[in-house]
């Protein structure tokens, strides 16, 4: 995909790769098995990542009165602003409605984490509020089993055109 000049420092934020560029080597990451049972049909390991991370009541953003917070407003926001709405839409066309979670974090710099899946298939975005909402993809996978249970819980839904929003 071309990307013109005043675009290539958005793309390089999204980890965009220019054509003909050298890859990044791989890097090293344990492997777990999975426990999902398309990755136990197939045999396929996965990386462990964000979604192995086990829930800590003290890394869960406090909610308002609202439920969830002004920050999973924004992710959510900031969300539906990125090209990744559309994606969900496209994917949603062949694999149906989704489950959606929308998770705050704590901290300095308060991150939200969209989880996106669906039967087969899910996808985790990482929203960063504090950097004017930019959203990249976090992780996917082949089985929502093996998302840990603190993305699993499904407040939120995604609309016919990808948009999110908070249930």
């Amino acid at each position: 995909m071309l990307v013109c000049e005043l675009c290539v420092d958005d793309a390089d934020g999204r980890g965009w790769l220019r054509e003909g560029a050298p890859v990044p080597p791989p890097v090293a990451v344990p492997l777990a098995r999975g426990s999902g049972r398309l990755s136990r049909l197939l045999g396929h390991r996965r990386p462990a990542g964000p979604s192995d991370e086990p829930p800590e009541v003290d890394d869960i953003a406090s909610a308002d009165e609202s439920g969830l917070g002004q920050a999973a407003r924004e992710g959510v926001s900031a969300f539906n602003r990125s090209p990744y709405r559309r994606a969900v839409a496209g994917i949603s066309k062949s694999l149906g409605d989704p489950l959606v979670s929308v998770v705050p974090l704590a901290g300095t710099r308060p991150d939200v984490v969209v989880t996106v899946a669906w039967d087969i298939s899910w996808y985790q975005y990482r929203v960063d509020v504090s950097a004017g909402g930019t959203v990249r993809l976090e992780s996917r996978g082949d089985d929502p089993d093996d998302l840990s249970h603190r993305w699993r819980v499904w407040n939120a839904h995604a609309t016919s055109d990808g948009r999110v929003s908070l249930a």
